[in-house]
């Protein structure tokens, strides 16, 4: 059995903390662009009659919606 299964985390908690800690670990020249490329964006879009909404939301603000809800 793996330690990260052992430990109760999935692969992907698991990953995240190692990524995490990889970052921290990183000279200051060289955290800015691992720290630019753990950001990530998230389009969501919605769809109506098979055509986009001209104006789609952004991941930020569909969880601030369902948060509200």
């Amino acid at each position: 059995m793996s330690s990260w299964r052992a430990a109760g985390l999935t692969y992907v908690q698991f990953s995240a903390i190692a990524a995490k800690h990889v970052r921290n670990a990183l000279r200051a020249d060289f955290t800015k662009a691992a720290t630019k490329r753990a950001e990530a964006t998230l389009t969501v879009r919605s769809w109506e009659a098979a055509e986009p909404i001209t104006n789609p939301k952004t991941f930020e603000e569909v969880v601030t919606a369902s948060l509200k809800a």
